[in-house]
């Protein structure tokens, strides 16, 4: 079967395995050779449908920093260490944004953190001075697995903001939609014995011993009101003494900056050398300007999501549910969240409460899949994205928005941009978003026999 794969930790469409009605009309035509003609125009239509059903879905690839750290083992390349972290915050981004299945993060982190352990191990815990003692060495620069708490930017902000701010934690216990989502934040926090001061303080004023105290019990009494998987598996690398940069903060630092335009510039060029440069960072200080404008995003992003989920604002249109941040928005939240990969976000994170929300009404099965639409005033587009739910079993779903997209554009023959990797994503000019949106509605009716 064909398989085909694009670089740069985007896209892999593949064609689906043959059903069981292909394979026994290929069994026919081999045992029948008298059809003739007939022969070769079934095996014609056989492969049209297979070819239609290669180009109907598509799925993130494994990232090609892991691709490249990988490749860099085969070829004994000498300096590994900058590979190696470059390759573990792209594997934590592919979890954070629902690029990766659970299982295959779990088998990944599994192999990843036998080679960081096999690094800390080779290195030199002595060292002999000049008058012949020998002391011990602190190896202050080194890469270290930790669990990680499923909260945003929690080493910048303080517990209870990054709670407040969490998809993880505001659709598990309901925050911004009821009082009794607040009261049992509240209530959690309190059991752990943390007073209003210390959860509205920095984090970072934690020591180490009362992080880890922390922890055990937020993830203990975490089970009792629905934070089953309050930790993930990830890492941090160490710099001097006393910096900590995790992989998940620069992976929302990195992301905020590419999408974010230079002050002074539009130019996309100038985006990417300050993301890039933000990656190589070894302070705190170097990835400032990228976490406070990641904070920024997230804060935007959720008040808007839960203006839109007050407001019943997703609106059910049958093979999907469509959502749309209006052009009365709030101009500076539009501006942050009219850019595909924080508008993807807000769409997974909008799944998540109507996925929780379904789960706690003893509802079967998962939400439907969500257009969400963000107008970016400056290049007068409407960016629109298309994301399916996690699946229950941690599982993610291959998209079948970007042939959708191209479908509907061609059938509405709207005035549309398509320039990037991802396929989940596609920008309409703005008088031309009611018709795409109809053609995209009557299309997936269509395939699901809706019409």
């Amino acid at each position: 079967r064909r398989s085909r794969r694009r670089k740069g930790g985007a896209e892999e469409e593949e064609r689906a395995p043959e059903s069981e009605d292909e394979q026994d009309d290929s069994d026919d035509l081999e045992e029948d050779p008298e059809q003739g003609g007939s022969r070769k125009r079934r095996r014609r239509r056989i492969d049209k449908e297979a070819e239609k059903e290669y180009y109907r879905y598509s799925k993130y690839s494994q990232s090609s920093a892991v691709v490249s750290y990988m490749l860099a083992q085969m070829l004994n390349y000498s300096h590994m260490e900058d590979i190696l972290w470059m390759a573990l915050c792209g594997l934590t981004e592919h979890f954070l944004f629902g690029k990766l299945p659970k299982d295959r993060h779990r088998e990944q982190i599994f192999l990843f953190q036998k080679d960081v352990d096999n690094r800390l191990l080779q290195m030199p815990t002595e060292v002999k001075l000049t008058d012949g003692h020998v002391v011990r060495k602190y190896n202050s620069n080194r890469i270290e697995v930790e669990d990680e708490y499923r909260l945003v930017l929690l080493r910048h902000w303080s517990l209870y903001e990054s709670m407040w701010h969490s998809p993880y934690i505001v659709s598990r216990l309901g925050l911004h939609f009821s009082a009794k989502g607040k009261l049992t934040l509240d209530t959690l926090l309190s059991k752990v014995g943390l007073p209003p001061d210390r959860r509205h303080g920095p984090f970072r004023a934690f020591s180490e011993a009362e992080q880890k105290a922390l922890q055990e019990k937020l993830v203990s009494h975490g089970r009792t009101v629905g934070l089953r998987d309050l930790t993930f598996r990830s890492f941090v690398k160490m710099q001097g003494y006393g910096v900590v940069i995790a992989a998940s903060d620069l992976v929302y630092a990195v992301s905020a900056l590419l999408e974010y335009p230079v002050e002074n510039t539009e130019d996309s060029r100038v985006a990417f050398w300050k993301a890039f440069d933000t990656l190589k960072s070894d302070t705190l200080e170097e990835i400032r300007e990228g976490v406070e404008l990641a904070k920024l995003q997230q804060q935007a992003m959720v008040r808007q999501a839960t203006i839109l989920l007050l407001k019943n604002a997703l609106v059910n249109t049958g093979p999907f549910r469509h959502g749309t941040l209006p052009e009365t928005t709030d101009a500076n939240d539009l501006e942050l969240l009219s850019k595909p990969m924080v508008l993807r976000r807000m769409a997974r994170f909008l799944l998540e409460v109507k996925t929780a929300q379904l789960v706690s009404s003893g509802a079967k099965g998962t939400s439907k899949p969500l257009v969400l639409a963000a107008l970016n005033a400056k290049s007068e587009r409407w960016v629109i994205v298309g994301v399916h739910p996690e699946r229950l079993d941690g599982g993610v779903e291959r998209n079948k928005f970007g042939n959708a997209f191209r479908t509907a554009a061609a059938r509405s023959r709207s005035t549309v941009v398509s320039d990037g990797f991802d396929s989940t994503y596609i920008e309409v000019h703005r008088d031309s978003k009611n018709k795409f949106l109809d053609a995209l509605h009557y299309g997936m009716s269509e395939e699901c026999g809706l019409v």
